[in-house]
């Protein structure tokens, strides 16, 4: 996973957005997104899901009906994962795996000089951010309840019935939670 995060970073550091890269690849260790690999779960209320569940958790693309926007799901459920690990205690993966795969890359003979340049660049600015994410932004079961998504006709977006179904049971999980369970 982090080699992809790596050369992904590196083709986009090659636009100018450097810094924004690299502070993104370190909010990727922490919370990773649904995009980049996943598996359907089923919707069994009797059986509890891990917060791996919710990130790995795939949904139907639609076009020409009715959809979510895929950017904002996958960002809102992402800071949706981060509350959950708090209440439960749990961390994400480590930024320093994320380093150590940037600096690999960096000497990745198969990549062109600029590359490997600019991924040096990366390396260096990451060393020098802050390795855990604040915990900025918590959210609770009734803001999930409340949020609404922007949709999508003419453009590829998530299945609007899927990914409400999904949110149902965050925030029954959510719930459960700040009332003191264990989820």
């Amino acid at each position: 996973m982090f080699t992809k995060i790596a050369k992904a970073s590196v083709r986009s550091a090659t636009r100018g957005k450097v810094e924004e890269v690299a502070r993104c690849v370190v909010m990727a260790t922490a919370q990773p997104t649904r995009r980049a690999r996943g598996y359907r779960r089923s919707m069994d209320p009797l059986q509890p899901w891990s917060t791996d569940d919710y990130v790995n958790h795939t949904f139907s693309v639609t076009r020409f009906r009715l959809g979510y926007d895929q950017d904002e799901v996958d960002n809102f459920l992402d800071r949706c994962v981060a509350q959950l690990r708090v209440h439960r205690g749990e961390r994400g993966q480590d930024p320093q795996e994320a380093i150590d795969a940037m600096r690999a890359a960096a000497e990745d003979r198969s990549q062109g000089w600029f590359a490997r340049r600019t991924t040096k660049w990366i390396v260096k600015t990451m060393e020098s951010m802050p390795t855990t994410v604040p915990d900025a932004l918590p959210i609770t079961s009734s803001e999930v309840a409340s949020h609404t998504f922007t949709t999508t006709r003419m453009r590829d977006g998530y299945d609007a019935a899927e990914v409400d179904e999904v949110l149902d049971r965050l925030i029954a999980d959510l719930a459960e939670l700040e009332g003191g369970g264990r989820a």
